[in-house]
């Protein structure tokens, strides 16, 4: 899952991340700093003061224990009319000091940009809770996106709802704890910072207590984000729910997400999404599912954006009844066919499939039609394959070989799934 999780970021975030680099870059044109360890960060900003630098605009302090919560305090004053990005990363024993450094740090009116994260990730530890979100509210108005490495604590959702006059500027939310399940943030605080707001770019990991919150408050909205990364698990008919306006879904760019059964039931009858670039599918199958092609309008096929570039689709059974092999091969050859005749097939640059289907003659016809469609554009082709009894090594060489040989232009992966 750790794999799939890395994957499915990078596809979701790769242009949204470009984008706020850039802004990053903007920002620190004038002056950067990066104090590691707690005495030297103030000396440093007010050194600079002293004897003229220029202002800066981007701030990190990394690692910020306890009893240097207060210098930290001191270095966000010294530079509160012009910093605009703050990355502040916590040890867990400052992480109870967040909302009084806030406090202590005054009005940050010109800062847009906040990234908080706590030092070992896989703790207990939680990143903040409502009375250090409604600190930070108070303290920096302005914001515009705000990434959060870890899960904060039930409850703080509210002390950021649009509601109450909390961050009217928000249009780009990231939270991204680690995959480990220990903390995830709750929906419902999700949804109280989503309701209402007109968001550019969501990206969230997987959440407590389901998507059902966390639809409602998108569709609260005329329109979805351009970028929208949900992770938790979700049934096809809440991503119908998500996806069956038109209008709504007129500004999607990018789309990421995790279903609980195969993508052609949602791909077939989602409401067009005319800008998307790129898509990614996690479909987590239950045991025993099997695509239930009469019940399926598959040969209708997909109407398949102009606009994609990126295409990934992971599809993932849970543990199979011995001797029963899941067989995908119905779903990749009409998500195959259906891309190859499409118009994105001729512009498409990255392709990432995971499948239950074994290296060989089947899987090479299936690729065919796509691969001569867009063997001009493709720059990286990742596919998944099932495993066999001799661990195919010479199988997935040779179909590797064989597809560097068509895509001379794409970086190309052929890789054994993993049991599951």
């Amino acid at each position: 899952m750790q794999r799939t999780w890395q994957r499915t970021v990078a596809h979701a975030t790769r242009r949204a991340d470009a984008r706020r680099g850039a802004g990053h870059r903007a920002a620190g044109a004038g002056r950067r700093a990066n104090p590691a360890g707690s005495g030297a960060v103030a000396s440093v900003l007010v050194g600079r003061k002293a004897v003229g630098g220029g202002r800066l605009r981007t701030l990190r302090l990394m690692d910020v224990d306890h009893q240097a919560v207060v210098t930290a305090a001191v270095a966000l004053r010294s530079v509160a009319s012009s910093v605009i990005c703050l990355s502040l990363r916590l040890r867990p024993d400052a992480l109870d000091s967040l909302a009084g450094l806030f406090r202590s740090a005054g009005r940050l009116p010109a800062m847009t940009n906040l990234i908080l994260a706590r030092f070992q990730r896989l703790s207990s530890a939680v990143l903040f809770g409502q009375d250090a979100a409604a600190a930070i509210a108070s303290a920096c108005p302005g914001l515009t996106a705000v990434e959060l490495q870890d899960a904060p604590l039930p409850g703080w959702g509210v002390s950021w709802a649009l509601a109450r006059g909390a961050l009217p500027h928000l249009t780009s939310l990231c939270i991204c704890p680690p995959c480990d399940e220990i903390n995830m943030p709750a929906a419902k605080d999700l949804a109280a910072v989503l309701t209402n707001r007109s968001m550019v770019n969501v990206q969230l990991a997987k959440s407590s207590g389901g998507v059902t919150p966390i639809i409602v408050a998108l569709r609260s909205v005329d329109h979805l984000p351009e970028v929208l990364s949900i992770h938790t698990t979700m049934p096809v008919t809440a991503a119908w729910r998500l996806l069956d306006d038109p209008i709504a879904n007129t500004r999607v760019k990018n789309l990421s997400l995790c279903l609980s059964d195969f993508p052609a039931l949602l791909l077939h009858s989602a409401a067009p999404l005319p800008q998307l670039q790129a898509l990614s599918l996690v479909c987590n199958i239950p045991q025993g599912a099997v695509l239930d092609v009469p019940n399926v309008p598959i040969t209708a096929g997909w109407v398949v954006p102009a606009t994609l570039r990126s295409l990934m689709v992971d599809v993932r059974h849970e543990a199979m009844p011995a001797g029963v092999v899941a067989d995908d091969a119905v779903l990749l050859r009409w998500l195959l066919t259906t891309v190859a005749a499409s118009r994105a097939a001729h512009s498409l640059t990255d392709l990432d499939l995971s499948a239950r289907i074994p290296p060989g003659p089947q899987l090479d016809a299936m690729l065919a039609p796509l691969v001569a469609a867009s063997a001009n554009t493709l720059r990286l082709v990742r596919l998944g394959v099932a495993p066999i009894a001799d661990d195919g090594v010479g199988k997935r060489r040779r179909m590797a070989a064989a597809l560097v040989s068509a895509l001379p232009l794409a970086k190309v992966e052929v890789f054994r799934m993993q049991h599951f």
